[in-house]
């Protein structure tokens, strides 16, 4: 077959070659616009690391505002309580009265102190709180955390 003879062989086929080149075509076309499996697993993957990262940031950022909220909270307690043992003071200062009533104050004074004492540890423990949550926060500990998983 000569050149001339494959251009008419061909030429008979045109139509079909034609229909074959715009089907391969459109196969290209998406193949090229839609995400392949693994693609979908990468994202997939970005995806979950990103959320935990999220996630992490969140969780901190509630410690720390709940942290701050309970140092706040003990803080204003020691201060109700700084105020009732002054005047329990005052009073044992001033007292006229009989010693009964100056003993019962003693013991009020000395449970007011005690609860001062365990006030002071728990606004401690949430100052601690907070301070964990900020410097995680602060020091990117939220990326450690996720790169170990």
């Amino acid at each position: 077959m000569n050149e001339n003879g494959l251009v008419n062989k061909l030429n008979e086929y045109k139509e079909f070659i034609s229909i074959l080149i715009f089907f391969a075509g459109g196969l290209f076309w998406i193949y090229g616009f839609f995400a392949t499996k693994s693609q979908v697993e990468t994202m997939r993957e970005g995806t979950h690391v990103q959320v935990s990262k999220l996630n992490c940031v969140l969780e901190q950022n509630v410690k720390m505002l709940r942290g701050k909220m309970e140092f706040q909270y003990f803080t204003d307690l020691l201060e109700e309580n700084k105020q009732e043992i002054r005047e329990v003071r005052r009073f044992i200062r001033n007292a006229r009265q009989d010693q009964q009533d100056v003993h019962d104050n003693e013991e009020q004074l000395l449970e007011l102190e005690e609860q001062r004492s365990e006030l002071k540890t728990e606004r401690e423990k949430f100052k601690r709180t907070m301070e964990q949550a900020l410097d995680s926060l602060t020091t990117d500990g939220c990326n450690k955390t996720s790169d170990r998983r």
